[in-house]
């Protein structure tokens, strides 16, 4: 399996995830914060060396948060509200589990036709960021304990990018511009 590391965007998503340089938030109508899109200007051209390279600026050695097969890197945020992972395993995604504001939409049951509050937030290399429902935790380390991903700090696996913010949102990207944002009190999916 060829694992591919991309860094984009690397410099100035803290600055996207908070709302900007003025470190203001906006939100919409709904009560949701707006995270603006990647200003392209910002993408990095800069590659890490290999899977093991660490000293990229703001970038995570991904071995550190990989199985034994090396097709799932879990991590779980510093204060510890979200289990995530990078699954290579097609098709390829990246999500996580955590608490969810209550106004998330409701999402069709991983066992049953009914409307229920969505498990898990996701995105795949080539969809949208959405929610779902998933009858055990997909995001979850059952073979060891997850590292924990330092704010401020990105993993970066075969197409997909994770960070976490210091107000404790999640924020995973995919080179195809889509992704999810979450937090205890909003969420952005695009």
């Amino acid at each position: 399996m060829n694992y591919g590391y991309t860094a984009f965007f690397a410099a100035g998503v803290c600055a996207v995830i908070i709302g900007g340089s003025d470190n203001r938030m906006e939100f919409s109508a709904n009560g949701h914060a707006m995270i603006p899109a990647v200003d392209s200007r910002h993408i990095s051209e800069r590659l890490p060396a290999g899977p093991d390279d660490s000293s990229a600026p703001g970038l995570v050695a991904p071995s550190r948060y990989a199985d034994a097969e090396r097709e799932s890197f879990y991590f779980v945020s510093p204060g510890g509200n979200y289990e995530c992972a990078i699954r290579l395993t097609r098709p390829g995604l990246a999500g996580c589990h955590g608490p969810f504001p209550p106004d998330t939409p409701a999402v069709r049951s991983a066992v049953q036709e009914d409307l229920v509050r969505p498990n898990s937030i996701e995105v795949t290399a080539d969809g949208v960021g959405t929610f779902s429902s998933s009858g055990d935790p997909r995001f979850h380390r059952f073979s060891g304990v997850a590292e924990v991903l330092p704010y401020d700090l990105h993993l970066v696996v075969d197409g997909f990018e994770c960070s976490i913010a210091p107000t404790e949102t999640v924020s995973c990207r995919t080179t195809a511009q889509h992704g999810f944002a979450i937090s205890e009190d909003s969420y952005r999916l695009w």
